[in-house]
């Protein structure tokens, strides 16, 4: 399985968002989209996704162009989060969560027939205690804080055993331990073989998390590679507009910091 895209162009009217984008998504690794706000990151996100269709360019899925996959199979191999997703009102997250198996089981997955017996299948248990959802069951949806539907989201999309997790700010409204709980759980996608894509803000987590990142800006893409091949002090300065220092952890891992004096008032 692969998925890449070629020549990659989107166009809101005559304005360029993005402006041919290749790159490989590689089984097994996670790639950190980062840039500045409006760099055109989520748009990237959705087009490998097939939420948007290229203006110009192909992405391709094993092979195939993504536009010719039936929206079913093309769920089997693709799980999106969304940045700003909501969920339906009324239904239990258990409910919620078990649709992530419809590709693979129809509209009607075993896995809700265990529900409604008050059993969990075994699958869908482990899915849930990876991601700290089992407690929330038998909880309707609206009922959730931010921070919980976000790992409940995060769940569904587990519960589609895709072949590519595409993750659009998927640490939004999420303290740090579930933040790195989130990050930690991508990391084990890929290791289990999945292909990770993460768009993200803050540079530190990339570089802890990311085995690749593509640097964004104004649509172009400016740098490919290892985090410590692409978080380099001068070109993050130009291209977040603000003074920044990069210094070396000792795992080798780059630390990124704003260059700012600091004021002490006496």
């Amino acid at each position: 399985m692969s998925l890449v895209a070629k020549n990659l162009s989107f166009y809101l009217g005559s304005r360029p968002i993005l402006s041919q984008i290749d790159l490989e998504v590689k089984s097994g690794r996670i790639l950190g989209l980062i840039g500045p706000n409006g760099a055109g990151k989520s748009t990237l996100l959705k087009l490998l996704g097939g939420i948007y269709r290229p203006s110009q360019g192909q992405v391709y899925l094993d092979a195939r162009p993504l536009k010719s996959y039936r929206q079913l199979d093309k769920a089997k191999h693709l799980a999106f989060v969304q940045q700003r997703q909501s969920l339906p009102q009324g239904f239990l997250v258990a409910d919620i969560i078990s649709l992530g198996r419809t590709p693979r089981e129809g509209l009607f997955p075993s896995f809700l027939k265990s529900i409604q017996d008050q059993e969990l299948h075994p699958t869908l248990k482990t899915i849930m205690q990876r991601t700290d959802t089992l407690h929330l069951a038998n909880r309707h949806v609206e009922c959730l804080s931010g921070g919980e539907m976000q790992r409940v989201i995060m769940a569904k999309a587990l519960a589609q055993e895709p072949s590519y997790l595409l993750l659009d700010e998927p640490t939004n409204h999420l303290d740090l331990k579930y933040q790195l709980n989130i990050l930690n759980l991508a990391k084990q996608e890929a290791e289990r073989g999945v292909g990770v894509v993460i768009v993200m803000h803050d540079l530190n987590l990339a570089a802890r998390f990311c085995d690749e990142v593509l640097l964004l800006g104004e649509g172009q893409n400016l740098a490919q590679g290892r985090p410590a091949e692409v978080l380099e002090a001068n070109l993050l300065a130009r291209v977040y507009q603000t003074a920044i220092e990069v210094f070396n952890a000792p795992d080798t891992r780059p630390v990124v910091l704003p260059n700012v004096p600091i004021v002490i008032h006496n």
